[in-house]
């Protein structure tokens, strides 16, 4: 299943000419990449064998060595999914999709609204791409892993914000992202005999590629001892969940966790029933829990679209299993949930962690209702979700916020509960089981895009991290962006190179402390240290919250 969807502004600015010394040597073989100025780009890296056939729902598999110089000069394919950006408008409309999160899609997707544009989807989709600044040294300079977001289910290492060119110049380091399997594909919730990988799959794809790192990128000019891990929403995630995998251990020495402080995966009752929900879609034999004679085996044969739409349908049938399709905690590869018991590959890592301050602005606007969201009916929202607590807390917000409208109150409310009070458990965690410092940040930069109705929204700092906030159109136009934008390239850089995001762009920013919990919050007219913002607020929260994963009780 391969099919092309436009090209990205990444692709556009790597159409340029290939100097000899582009090509790189790595174990499997050589690559020429991309002279791009500032840095060299090397796309669509292979670093596992075809996933698809015999392979599917295994662990990664070797690559296999190739002769000559192979072409690396555009994307690999994205692995298969479904996403409702890639939909055209007139679906959009048909699906009722309101039109500001159609909005959102193409700012953020500026040429198709999908996040796999410029690159096509295929089940061989092992691929990574690496920047490199040009003309340093062999083997000096940090290296950072991006992990894209989409849940565990959609996204791409090749989306438009995440052209690395910017950020390994800036930032003198050797920039790495990742394509992996995803959905039913990555992350089949089953661990029988015969497919005993198939439920961490995609997690196995994300430490093949680390250890693709640590093995070939000292030609790159980077230095496999100094490896920072970065993700935002799902990509968090990935990075929660490689704290889980006692084979990740030593793959990376730094961790950034951007809105995706992930406190649970999938456990075994969870994965049984959307199992037994793919099964019954798939119209798959079973007696109970298990599966018939060699039934399971035909999974290999179905084609990607039929199981596909198989995953859509079995996520809408388990609403009670959260995120759907995503990591499995089997004991041995993924021992527990991260951060808590034995096996965590990060009790010493560094951790930079932190969200935005209205991350639901995005989730809120699928809500037809949202746009009409006023105080009269905010208070009836808030009495039927927040029950004895809601008029407390709208008071509370409301003197926080007297400048906000109704819709801001709701936006920063649910993000509170939602996401906040996750990632301050995550961070609670990670100090008490750990010596390695941990830096919290919050992002709270409204954009001002589409008429202001979704804030510092769930992924409007992408493009600030990588230094891509003008090739971006989510990231707005009013002032204050380039700045931001530099403080944020220059903390995630300088915490890459030395473990600490201090830099002369902002304010000195302290570790974290539970006493007094201080917090970076990049906003302007400037970025400033902020002790437990929102603190007594984010407490009562705690008693509501259902956020990312959340930590059982």
């Amino acid at each position: 299943m391969k099919y092309f969807k436009g090209l990205t502004i990444s692709t556009l600015l790597l159409v340029m000419e290939v100097s000899m010394e582009s090509i790189v040597s790595t174990a499997a073989g050589q690559v020429r990449g991309l002279d791009v100025g500032p840095a060299v780009a090397y796309l669509g890296i292979p670093y596992g064998a075809p996933t698809s056939g015999d392979n599917r729902f295994r662990a990664p598999q070797p690559v296999t060595p190739w002769a000559g110089v192979r072409d690396a000069t555009v994307f690999g394919p994205a692995a298969p999914q479904q996403t409702p950006h890639a939909a055209s408008r007139a679906m959009m409309l048909e699906h009722g999709v309101p039109e500001v999160v159609q909005g959102f899609s193409s700012l953020l997707y500026p040429h198709s609204g999908s996040p796999v544009q410029g690159t096509f989807i295929d089940e061989d989709c092992l691929m990574l791409n690496v920047w490199a600044p040009a003309g340093k040294a062999s083997g000096a300079l940090p290296v950072m892993v991006w992990l894209h977001g989409g849940a565990f289910v959609h996204g791409a290492g090749s989306e438009p914000a995440f052209n690395g060119d910017r950020l390994a110049d800036q930032g003198d380091v050797v920039v790495v992202t990742v394509n992996h399997r995803l959905g039913v594909l990555g992350f089949l919730p089953y661990s029988g005999p015969d497919f005993p990988d198939a439920g961490q799959a995609g997690m196995l794809d994300i430490v093949a590629a680390l250890k693709w790192v640590k093995l070939n990128i000292g030609q790159f000019g980077g230095d496999p001892a100094n490896v920072t891990v970065f993700g935002q929403s799902g990509g968090g995630m990935k990075i929660s969940a490689l704290m889980a995998m006692p084979q990740a251990d030593g793959l990376f020495h730094k961790a950034i966790i951007q809105s995706g402080a992930g406190l649970q995966l999938l456990e075994q009752d969870s994965a049984e029933l959307l199992f037994a929900a793919l099964l019954t879609e798939l119209k798959v034999e079973t007696e109970g829990s298990a599966v018939v004679g060699g039934s399971i085996e035909k999974l290999k044969q179905v084609p990607v679209e039929a199981l596909l739409a198989a995953q859509a349908v079995a996520m809408a049938r388990t609403p009670e299993v959260g995120f759907g399709f995503a990591p499995v905690i089997d004991g041995t590869t993924i021992v527990g949930h991260p951060l808590q018991g034995v096996g965590s590959s990060a009790s010493e890592v560094p951790l930079l962690i932190g969200c935005t301050s209205e991350e639901f602005g995005l989730f809120l606007a699928m809500d037809p209702g949202y746009v009409s969201v006023d105080e009269a009916s905010l208070a009836a929202r808030l009495e039927q979700g927040y029950g004895d607590l809601a008029e407390e807390l709208l008071v509370s917000y409301m003197a926080a916020f007297p400048d906000a409208d109704a819709k801001e109150i709701l936006r920063r409310m649910e993000t509170d509960r939602h996401i906040r009070v996750s990632n301050r458990q995550f961070v609670e965690l990670k100090h008490q089981n750990s010596t390695a410092p941990v830096y919290g940040y919050l992002f709270d930069y409204p954009t001002g895009v589409l008429h202001g109705q979704l804030g510092a929204a769930h992924s409007v700092d992408l493009a600030f991290v990588f230094g891509n906030q003008d090739r971006i159109p989510l990231s707005g136009v009013l002032e204050g962006r380039d700045e931001i934008a530099h403080q944020m390239v220059s903390a995630w850089t300088s915490f890459a190179h030395s473990g600490m995001p201090s830099s002369e762009a902002l304010p000195v920013w302290p570790e974290h402390n539970p006493a007094t919990v201080d917090t970076m919050v990049f906003g302007w007219p400037e970025s400033v240290v902020v002790q437990d913002p929102d603190g007594d607020r984010l407490k009562v929260m705690e008693k509501l919250a259902s956020g990312l994963f959340p930590r059982k009780p």
